[in-house]
């Protein structure tokens, strides 16, 4: 495994880079399996290319490494993860966003999609299912946990 290079092309180029944020225990465990999975592992067109464990960090890299999706976490040290969604949309409108939480209330998921995210995993889900998510927003699609989708008729059309 290794990252792409910053100065490799976006996927409008044919390359697919993301962006994490804090690698906590369960991120951690997940972008393993992510990695192991395909979406990076024997496919030179996808890497993960940064991480950043705060948002003033995340606010400063993301445009400089120019992923094509950033995977956010709502809960952040002391700072809110729908104000960087909402900072990311404006600086980086093209930034796809996938919010990885902990949050299982509709609340939450509709706050997050209100301010620009593309879609909204909880962490107790399936590396595969993150995965899946990951793919349908770097093609252009939208994703919502689907037990909080179930909840949320007014999105159902959007995925």
């Amino acid at each position: 495994y290794s990252p792409v290079p910053p100065r490799w092309q976006s996927a409008r180029g044919g390359w697919q880079r993301t962006f994490r944020g804090h690698p906590g225990p369960t991120a951690t465990g997940c972008w393993a399996r992510w990695r192991r999975s395909g979406v990076t592992r024997g496919s030179p067109t996808s890497s993960v290319c940064g991480c950043a464990d705060s948002s003033a960090d995340a606010l400063q890299r993301i445009p400089q490494l120019g992923p094509d999706l950033a995977v956010v976490d709502l809960t952040l040290k002391g700072e809110d993860g729908v104000d960087l969604i909402r900072e990311l949309r404006q600086r980086c409108p093209k930034l796809k966003l996938l919010v990885f939480s902990m949050h299982h209330q509709i609340s939450c998921v509709r706050r997050a999609l209100e301010a620009g995210a593309h879609g909204y995993v909880t962490k107790d889900e399936g590396a595969e299912q993150v995965i899946g998510a990951i793919r349908l927003l770097l093609a252009g699609k939208c994703y919502v946990t689907p037990t909080l989708a179930a909840g949320m008729p007014e999105i159902r059309s959007r995925l």
